[in-house]
C-alpha cells in the first residue's frame, strides 16, 4: 500500500498493488494496482477483497505493572512477585488511545494454499536510496520480552527476517526462558521447556489456517482475534506459569465492530 498527502479533510489517497514472486521481496517494485481510494473510505475489488484505512480506537490492553515484571523476570532474572501487583485498580496502558489502521479482507479462495505465516515490517525511504526496515512484528511481545529497550538486541531485531531468527535469537531466548522457569521454579526439566518456547516463537511469524476462526489463546494459537487477551498467552508460554493481567473486555477503549473493517470509531 501507498499514501499520498493529507489533504484538508486530512484524508490521503491511497493506492494497493499485489506483488508475486520476486516482487514480493522488492519494495520497490510496482506490483499490479488492484485498488486505488481514500483513506476512510471502504474499497473493494469485484474478487471480493476489502479495504479499509484510518483512524481507530485502539482495541488492545494491557496491564503495564504486569508485563514490567514479567519482563524483569524474563530479561533480568528478577524475583516474580504477582503480589506486588494493584489488582484493585489496574490500569490498561492503552486506555483511550488511538491508531492507524489498515484492514485488508480477502477471499479464502484467493490463496493458493491452506495455511499461511504472516509478519509486518515497517520500512522508511532513505535519502540515499532504498529502504531501511526499523520495526517488525508477528507474536506479540517478542521484543519487549527479550530483548531491552535501546539494547543491540533491540534494534538489531527490528532489522532482521524471520528466516534468521532461530540461529540470530534462539540461544539467547533459549538461556533466557531457561534461567526464569528455573527461577519461578515452574519446570522440573527447565531446558526442554525453553526449547519448546524457542520451538513455538521462531520463526517469528503468525500461522493461521485458512477458512477457520482466528484465535490467539491458550489452547492454541491460529492468527489472532482483535479481542483476544494475547500477553497473558505469552505470559504463559514463557514462563510455564498463569500470570493474569487483572483486565477484561470492559478495559478496552472500545469494542471492536461486527461488519467490516471490524474496529471501533476513534475516541
Amino acid at each position: 500500500m501507498t499514501f499520498g498527502e493529507r489533504d484538508s479533510d486530512g484524508r490521503q489517497a491511497l493506492e494497493l498493488s499485489r506483488l508475486d514472486g520476486e516482487d514480493a521481496r522488492d519494495r520497490d517494485a510496482a506490483g499490479t494496482v488492484l485498488l486505488r481510494g481514500t483513506t476512510g473510505t471502504k474499497l473493494g475489488t469485484q474478487s471480493g477483497a476489502r479495504l479499509w484505512a484510518g483512524p481507530a480506537a485502539d482495541p488492545f490492553s494491557i496491564n503495564g505493572a504486569v508485563v514490567g515484571a514479567v519482563r524483569e523476570a524474563v530479561v533480568d532474572g528478577k524475583s516474580f512477585d504477582l503480589t506486588a501487583i494493584d489488582y484493585e485498580q489496574p490500569a490498561n496502558l492503552f486506555a483511550g488511545t488511538n491508531v492507524n489502521a489498515i484492514v485488508l479482507e480477502i477471499p479464502d479462495e484467493d490463496f493458493e494454499a491452506d495455511a499461511i505465516g504472516f509478519w509486518g515490517t515497517t520500512a522508511l525511504a532513505t535519502d540515499a536510496g532504498g529502504w531501511r526496515q526499523i520495526n517488525r512484528c508477528a507474536h506479540p511481545l517478542v521484543n519487549t520480552l527479550f530483548y531491552p529497550d535501546g539494547s543491540p538486541e533491540a534494534s538489531d531485531y527490528n532489522t532482521t527476517q524471520p528466516s534468521q531468527d532461530r540461529d540470530l535469537y534462539g540461544p539467547l531466548v533459549y538461556d533466557l526462558v531457561s534461567q526464569a522457569v528455573a527461577a519461578v521454579h515452574t519446570s522440573d526439566d527447565p531446558g526442554a521447556h525453553a526449547s519448546r518456547v524457542v520451538d513455538a516463537i521462531f520463526p517469528d511469524i503468525l500461522r493461521y489456517e485458512i477458512g477457520t476462526s482466528a484465535g490467539f489463546g491458550f489452547a492454541g494459537r491460529n492468527g489472532r482475534g482483535l479481542a483476544d487477551c494475547a500477553p497473558e498467552v505469552m505470559f504463559a508460554l514463557v514462563l510455564n506459569k498463569a500470570v493474569p493481567l487483572g483486565l477484561d473486555s470492559r478495559s478496552n477503549t472500545a469494542e471492536p465492530g461486527r461488519s467490516f473493517p471490524y474496529l471501533a470509531p476513534p475516541v
